[in-house]
């Protein structure tokens, strides 16, 4: 393995985000395993062990995010100023559901964790996926629209540059923005399909599709493999 690669890997490792990716995947993993074990009947100790693995990444994920709805609402008051109203509707939409997913996974955790018992624990863990299933919608239509935008500067910039071959000249300004351009293609679309893809486990758990748990799971592994790729594609 290269310098440059294992450099990356520690920047990608010294982010919060990059942590808590990789955390994810391990935690879809065990889920995946748990089903698969528990359709050929396994062990009630491997399904024990499994289990635990599963819920104490999870609970550790829940507990580092105490302090992210108070980000998310930020990043919401932030998003008020952007220029291009749909971007705006969408940005504050995804942040502030997002903010309200992990105040009720606060709560979540809190309950999980036995520092006190709370009574309609089912009702908290269904508001928590309401606003996963709303945030991701809402980012799912800025990024199709940011998408869009992007793939229209692409035809402009490649008209720009045939412009230039005609006239004899290499518009090198234009081959390096649509470089640019292509990259931020390739991520948007990567999110797009990432984000389709837990909208599934979303309403999966939400009861409003019905699928066996071993294929959330393994849905779950993938968009985990996914967001796990552009979080890596965006560390410098």
């Amino acid at each position: 393995m290269n310098t440059p690669t294992i450099d990356k890997c520690i920047k990608f490792m010294n982010t919060a985000g990059g942590r808590d990716k990789i955390n994810a995947l391990l935690q879809m993993l065990f889920r995946f395993l748990i089903q698969y074990n528990k359709r050929y009947e396994s062990s009630k100790d491997i399904l024990r062990f499994l289990d635990c693995c599963s819920s104490n990444i999870g609970n550790g994920r829940k507990f580092i995010r105490l302090g992210s709805p108070i980000e998310m609402m930020r990043g919401a008051s932030k998003a008020m100023v952007t220029k291009d109203q749909f971007i705006k509707y969408c940005s504050v939409g995804t942040s502030a559901c997002t903010g309200l997913r992990f105040t009720f996974d606060m709560v979540q955790w809190i309950h999980l964790s036995g520092i006190r018992k709370l009574k309609g624990y089912n009702i908290y863990t269904k508001w928590a996926n309401l606003f996963w299933l709303y945030a991701l919608l809402f980012n799912i239509a800025g990024e199709s629209y940011k998408l869009f935008n992007t793939l229209k500067k692409i035809i402009l910039i490649k008209q720009n540059i045939k412009t230039s071959q005609n006239n004899g000249e290499i518009n090198t300004k234009a081959f390096k923005e649509l470089l640019v351009q292509r990259k931020v293609r390739r991520i948007s679309t990567e999110v797009i399909i990432q984000q389709s893809l837990e909208v599934i486990d979303a309403l999966s758990s939400l009861n409003y599709i019905s699928l066996s748990q071993l294929t959330v799971s393994a849905i779950a592994i993938l968009y985990c493999v996914v967001n796990t790729h552009i979080c890596w594609a965006k560390t410098v």
